[in-house]
């Protein structure tokens, strides 16, 4: 595979992956205000103001929500959507740092396993070139981290949504635990210089 493939490739995988959880986000916001009856003239209603939000919004409105609950009273469900919180404003800011700035293959010493972001600075002393280079590898390592994330509100999901069996709840939140726990959200840059 060409290194500009694999970096299209992790790239890809990361912005499908951070919708995925937007969209997840949405829904349980959605199931939440609706008392798990959604899809009803209500729901629609929701939906209509839920839309345009983008991932800080979103996070902030399903944190609130899930206060809501009665499982918030849980500390051990809390420390889980706490740790999905801290960690996936992480990947916000992760995100608008790659949408936001400029992409180069490579690296000035012409290796094609990095990539460049530049992201000029503007300021009252001028002009600043700002360029980061960070390796495909660094981009793949955060894409597993983040997939953890959307498995853990996949399972939250399950978990707060309709009436589960003992066993089955506690299978879910086992699936929840291990998502979330341990994970390790950044973006290693290699090199970072502002001109």
């Amino acid at each position: 595979m060409k290194e500009l493939d694999k970096f299209y490739l992790e790239y890809g995988k990361f912005i499908i992956n951070f919708e995925n959880i937007n969209f997840r986000l949405c829904y349980i916001i959605r199931n939440i205000c609706t008392n798990h009856n959604m899809f009803s003239e209500d729901d629609k209603k929701i939906e209509i103001l839920l839309e345009g939000l983008t991932a800080n919004p979103l996070l902030s409105k399903f944190k609130s929500l899930f206060l809501t609950l009665d499982i918030s009273e849980d500390k051990e469900i809390t420390d889980l959507i706490d740790n999905f919180h801290k960690n996936f404003l992480k990947v916000i800011e992760i995100r608008n740092f790659l949408a936001h700035g400029t992409f180069f293959p490579g690296d000035p010493q012409g290796n094609l396993e990095n990539f460049e972001v530049r992201k000029p600075k503007l300021s009252k002393k001028g002009y600043h070139q700002n360029v980061n280079i960070i390796s495909i590898e660094a981009l793949r390592k955060l894409n597993l981290e983040v997939k953890k994330m959307e498995n853990f509100i996949n399972s939250f999901n399950s978990f707060q949504g309709g009436n589960l069996s003992e066993g089955l709840r506690q299978r879910i939140y086992n699936e929840m635990k291990s998502s979330i726990l341990g994970l390790n959200v950044s973006l290693d840059i290699l090199n970072k210089s502002i001109d």
